[in-house]
């Protein structure tokens, strides 16, 4: 799947497609890939290349992440459900559908939830968990601020001991 981390495109076709969504603030991966392919151009993988966002240092973090995507999620449902976009998680021949009804998405998480609890997955449970109560209190009571933080720092370190070379980018955001 093709991420913002290891997008290149030229700069013309990104103004030809009207750069991001700004409106969105969950989801922007797949909206800019489907922008592209409209636009008649082709998304394409680089072999042996990893991109992957880090999960952050602790469990609480991780729920707070889990959380804040749910409601990012809810967000974008309510508001724009024409932009909410599946994942694909490779090649699927042309058969991938972009779309998947509500309720759909539902059954997924909770199924996911199910197995979760069913295997005491209970990492994955309590964030299945943080997500679904994100995404019910954006839709239910809608706060989202949807004012992008101000950047504090970035921090850019190279690790060794990986048969590839391995940058890790973090940045810390006010309020985050």
């Amino acid at each position: 799947m093709v991420q913002h981390p290891c997008l290149v495109m030229p700069r013309s076709l990104f103004l030809e497609i009207e750069g991001e969504d700004e409106e969105l603030v969950r989801g922007l991966d797949p909206v800019l890939r489907k922008k592209v392919r409209d636009a008649g151009r082709r998304v394409a993988i680089i072999a042996d290349t990893w991109v992957y966002h880090l999960i952050p240092d602790g469990f609480w973090k991780v729920m707070r992440m889990y959380y804040r995507n749910g409601r990012g999620s809810g967000f974008a449902s309510k508001n724009y459900p024409d932009r909410v976009l599946e994942l694909s998680d490779g090649y699927d021949g042309g058969s991938f559908d972009e779309r998947k009804p509500f309720f759909f998405r539902v059954r997924r998480r909770f199924l996911s939830l199910a197995f979760s609890l069913l295997k005491l997955e209970l990492i994955k449970m309590s964030a299945d968990v943080a997500y679904i109560i994100g995404v019910l209190r954006e839709k239910l009571f809608p706060a989202y601020d949807s004012t992008a933080p101000a950047v504090l720092d970035v921090v850019i370190e190279e690790r060794e001991g990986y048969p590839f070379k391995l940058s890790v980018h973090r940045i810390q955001l006010e309020n985050a």
